[in-house]
């Protein structure tokens, strides 16, 4: 179980609308102008959905602590990860 985020109660921002999406392990705290929490949620599932079919065949992917190669034909987002991974040199 995570620590409570109280840190994210900080912010207040008059103008925002704030928001949680919370999926699995992915947990977002949103600003936004308008109620995107839908849209957001939706977007979380289907993100997650392409990092989890890809670990599902490339289960070093969820636990490597270094950089890794991955295929030419992965998801872009997890083509993304690896670049950014890449460049800060972490897993």
């Amino acid at each position: 179980m995570c620590e409570p985020r109280t840190y994210r109660h900080w912010i207040k921002y008059k103008d925002l609308i704030s928001f949680n999406v919370v999926v699995k392990e992915t947990d977002l705290y949103i600003c936004a102008s308008a109620n995107l929490k839908r849209k957001a949620y939706k977007l979380v599932l289907k993100y997650r959905d392409k990092l989890e079919r890809y670990i599902g065949q490339h289960p070093t992917f969820l636990t490597s602590l270094e950089p890794l190669a991955v295929d030419e034909n992965a998801p872009r987002i997890v083509k993304e990860m690896a670049k950014a991974a890449e460049r800060v040199g972490v897993g």
